[in-house]
C-alpha cells in the first residue's frame, strides 16, 4: 500500500513537473514571438530613414530571427529528451521483467517469440552515433554564437561610446540628428544579446540532459540487446512445417510449372503490348558492353604489370582498374534490369507484393509476368555484386 501510495505522489509529482515545464516553453515560444513582431515594426518605421539606421534596425531583426529560431530548437531538444526518458524507463522495465520471468519459469514457446519481437523492437544503435555527432555540432555552434554575442555585448557596456562608434563616419549635423534613434535601437540590440545570451545557455543545459539521456537510453538497448542475443539463439523466427505449408508450396511449384504462364512471358517478350524501349535499351547496351569486354579484360591485364614498380606504378593506374573491374560487371545486371522493368511494365496490371503473397498461389492469377519481372529485377544487383567479386578476386584482375 505505502509502494502504490508512493509511486502515485510520483506520479503527480511528475505530470505536475511537466504542466510547468509546458508553460514556461509556451512563455519562452510567447516572448519571442513578440520580440520578433517588435523588431520588425522597428525595421519598418526605419525604411526610408539613414541607411545607419535602417541597417541598425536589419541586424536586430535578424537577431530577432535567430533568437526565435533557438527558442524552437530549445523545445525541439526538450521534446527529444522527454521521448529519450520515456524509452528509457519503458525498455529498463521491459529489462526488468523479461529477467524476471526468465529466472522463474524459464525460457517457453509463447514468451519466446514475444521477447524476439521486443528485440526487433529495440532502435537501432547505429542512429544513436548519427544522433551523438549531430549534438556534437549543434554544441559547436551554439558556443560559437553565444561567444560572438558575449564579445558584442562586451562593447556594449558603455552604450555611449558604442553609439559614437557606429557615427564616427557621419557629421555632427547627422550625429545630433540620429543619436537619439541610434540609441534606441542600440538598447533594442542590447536586449536582444542578453536573451540570446541567455536562450544559448539554456539550450547547450539541454543539449547536455539530452545527451546524458541519449546515452543512458543506447547503453539500456545494447544491454537489453546483449542479453537477448544470449538467450534467443535457439528461438524459432518462422511457423513450424506443416501440411498446410507443404499444399502452398506445392500450389506454388504448379504456378510456376505452368505452360501457360510460361506461354504468357513468351508473348510478353516477343509480342510486348507496348514498344520495348526499355527492353530494347537494355539489350543495345549489354551487346556493346559484351562486345567491348575483351579489350577492357586485356586493358585490366596491362594495368597490373607496373603494380610494385616504384618509377612506373601510380594511383591514377588502380582507379582504372577499379573503373574497369566495375564496368566488366555490368552486362548481366543490366539485362536483367532490362527483362525485369520490361515484365513489370508491360502490362498495365496493378504491381504484386512478393512478400505478402510469395505462399499464395491464388494470388498470382495473371500476375506470372511481372513476378518474374519482380525477380529479375532484384537479382541484378546480387549479380553485379557477384561478378566483380569473381573479376577482383581473379590473378590478372585488380
Amino acid at each position: 500500500v505505502q509502494r502504490d501510495k508512493a509511486t502515485l505522489e510520483l506520479n503527480r509529482q511528475v505530470n505536475y513537473i511537466e504542466l510547468l515545464e509546458n508553460l514556461v516553453a509556451e512563455r519562452r515560444l510567447s516572448d519571442a514571438e513578440t520580440v520578433k513582431e517588435e523588431t520588425e515594426e522597428t525595421e519598418r518605421q526605419a525604411f526610408g530613414k539613414h541607411e545607419l539606421l535602417q541597417q541598425i534596425a536589419q541586424n536586430n531583426t535578424q537577431l530577432s530571427d535567430e533568437l526565435n529560431q533557438l527558442v524552437a530548437e530549445l523545445e525541439s531538444a526538450n521534446a527529444e529528451e522527454n521521448t529519450a526518458a520515456s524509452s528509457v524507463k519503458r525498455i529498463t522495465d521491459n529489462f526488468r521483467l523479461a529477467r524476471q520471468k526468465l529466472e522463474i519459469a524459464g525460457l517457453s514457446a509463447a514468451l519466446g517469440p514475444a521477447l524476439l519481437q521486443q528485440r526487433r523492437s529495440l532502435p537501432n544503435t547505429n542512429d544513436f552515433k548519427t544522433a551523438e555527432k549531430r549534438r556534437q555540432r549543434l554544441v559547436i555552434e551554439s558556443s560559437l554564437r553565444q561567444i560572438r554575442n558575449q564579445q558584442e555585448r562586451t562593447r556594449l557596456r558603455d552604450i555611449n561610446l558604442y553609439v559614437d562608434d557606429l557615427m564616427v563616419d557621419l557629421s555632427e549635423t547627422w550625429q545630433s540628428l540620429l543619436r537619439a534613434d541610434i540609441l534606441a535601437l542600440v538598447e533594442q540590440r542590447r536586449d536582444l544579446l542578453d536573451k540570446a545570451i541567455a536562450a544559448d545557455d539554456t539550450y547547450l543545459q539541454a543539449l547536455g540532459e539530452l545527451d546524458f539521456t541519449q546515452r543512458q537510453l543506447s547503453e539500456t538497448v545494447m544491454a537489453y540487446d546483449d542479453f537477448l542475443d544470449q538467450r534467443l539463439l535457439w528461438i524459432r523466427t518462422g511457423n513450424p512445417p506443416s501440411w498446410q505449408s507443404v499444399v502452398s508450396a506445392f500450389h506454388s511449384f504448379a504456378v510456376f510449372a505452368s505452360p501457360q504462364n510460361w506461354l504468357q512471358l513468351g508473348r510478353t517478350l516477343v509480342l510486348p503490348g507496348s514498344f520495348p524501349w526499355v527492353l530494347l535499351i537494355g539489350i543495345a547496351l549489354f551487346a556493346l558492353l559484351m562486345k567491348l569486354s575483351g579489350t577492357m579484360r586485356a586493358s585490366l591485364e596491362r594495368s597490373g604489370r607496373n603494380v610494385g614498380q616504384l618509377r612506373h606504378d601510380r594511383y591514377i593506374t588502380t582507379l582504372r582498374a577499379l573503373a574497369l573491374t566495375l564496368v566488366l560487371a555490368l552486362p548481366w545486371p543490366v539485362l536483367f534490369t532490362a527483362l525485369g522493368l520490361h515484365f513489370q511494365f508491360v502490362q498495365s496490371i496493378d504491381s504484386l507484393d512478393v512478400e505478402k503473397h510469395i505462399y499464395q498461389a491464388g494470388e498470382w492469377t495473371g500476375q506470372f509476368v511481372p513476378a518474374i519481372g519482380v525477380a529479375l529485377y532484384r537479382i541484378a544487383l546480387y549479380t553485379f555484386y557477384f561478378i566483380a567479386f569473381l573479376i577482383f578476386c581473379d590473378p590478372n584482375g585488380l
